[in-house]
Parts: structure tokens; C-alpha cells; sequence
């Protein structure tokens, strides 16, 4: 069989490449060493350059995390790379414990946008909670004036020519039943004017402390 000087030469890279990897087994060790160009060049039939893959759904993280500075924010970096692997749109975190003394800055997580929806307690201590971060470029904007209840984000996405409501709540566990109440009449009247927006989707998350038998089966 006839190869050309360049084919030659990729085979005798694999020859070697082989000879040597043999060599570092029988040592005791595992080197893979191949040449992407190569396999390429000996497929033949695959595309160099495919293009952009096109993002066809909105993905986002939420998480009642407890806290953001707790142990001196080591639960930033963990986030930070958890969305290296995921590249999350939105990230959202309840039961964040801020108060105005803690500045967008000390809870920035690398990889989105420096601008965070920030909802904190009324009483301006550090419980309860909620905020939204999203990623730069995502065409957003907070929605404060359809936000009845005091912990609560809510924004407006257009993706992908959709229009999104996406709702952010956080609940205290030590309300009462009629505080309680009340925050569901609040819900049931925001529901109501999302639904005058017409939207392609609505979207809610968060945590509201709500617990009954039956959904755990009594436990």
C-alpha cells in the first residue's frame, strides 16, 4: 500500500508512540501520549470545526445554603466550581443571612455578573434571605415591582425570545399560622400579576419552611 510522506510519518509517530507506551506498562507506569492532529488526520471523515453548540434551555442552581459567609465564605470557591462544570445561568441561594453591612463584593462568585438581586431579612439582621446571581450577558432584570412579599426576588428573562418569570422566595420557619396565611394570600395575588404578563413561563424556587404529612408519609 502506497502512503504519502506526511502519512508515513504519522504512522511511524504511532509506532513509537506505542513502542513507548508498551515500555512505560512493563515499568509500572501509564503514559498515553497521542497527537489529536493524528487522529484526526487518520479518521479522515471528522468535522475540524463543528461550531458553537447552542445553549437550548435555561439551567439554573438553587441552594438553602445556610448562610454565605459562615466559616469565612468558604462555600464561595465551592460554588465557583461546581459552575465551572455546570456553567449555571442562575444561581440561587436562600436562607442567605446578610445584612446592608456586607457588600456585593464580599459574596461575588466568579463567573457572573458583579450585579446581585439582593432580598435580606426586613429587620436587617443576619437570617433568612434569598438572592439571585446570573451569568454575564443573560438579558435580565429585577422585577421589584411585582415583589409582595419581603423575601422575595423576582426577575424577568428573555431567553431565547421567551419571555421568563423567575421567582425567588425565602420563608422564616417561626411565623405563625396567620403570618403564614398571609404570605400564601401575597403568593396567590403575585401569581395573579404574573399571569397578567403573559408570560411564556413562571418559574419559582426557594424554601417556605412548609412541612405535612402527606407528602412524607407522616414523618
Amino acid at each position: 500500500m502506497k502512503c504519502s510522506a506526511y502519512r508515513r510519518k504519522v504512522l511511524v509517530f504511532f509506532h513509537h508512540s506505542l513502542h513507548a507506551l508498551l515500555i512505560s506498562k512493563f515499568a509500572g507506569y501509564l503514559v498515553v501520549n497521542l497527537n489529536m492532529r493524528a487522529l484526526l488526520f487518520l479518521a479522515g471523515d471528522i468535522e475540524t470545526n463543528p461550531g458553537p453548540q447552542t445553549e437550548t434551555c435555561l439551567k439554573f442552581f438553587y441552594w438553602n445554603l445556610n448562610s454565605i459567609c459562615a466559616r469565612e465564605s468558604v462555600k464561595i470557591p465551592l460554588m465557583e466550581v461546581y459552575n465551572s462544570v455546570h456553567h449555571f445561568d442562575i444561581m440561587v441561594l436562600s436562607a442567605t443571612m446578610l445584612d446592608k453591612s456586607v457588600k456585593n463584593e464580599d459574596i461575588f462568585i466568579q463567573g457572573f455578573n458583579r450585579e446581585i438581586f439582593l432580598s435580606d431579612h426586613p429587620s436587617n439582621t443576619k437570617t433568612g434571605g434569598v438572592c439571585v446571581y446570573f451569568r454575564e450577558g443573560l438579558p435580565i432584570k429585577r422585577r421589584d415591582d411585582l415583589e409582595m412579599l419581603q423575601e422575595a426576588v423576582v426577575a424577568e428573562i428573555n431567553f431565547l425570545r421567551k419571555k421568563i418569570l423567575f421567582v425567588a422566595i425565602y420563608r422564616t420557619p417561626s411565623q405563625n399560622n396567620k403570618q403564614f396565611e398571609t404570605v400564601m394570600d401575597k403568593l396567590q395575588i403575585m401569581c395573579g400579576e404574573f399571569q397578567g404578563e403573559r408570560p411564556y413561563s413562571i418559574i419559582v424556587t426557594g424554601d417556605f419552611n412548609c412541612w405535612s404529612s402527606q407528602w412524607w408519609g407522616g414523618y
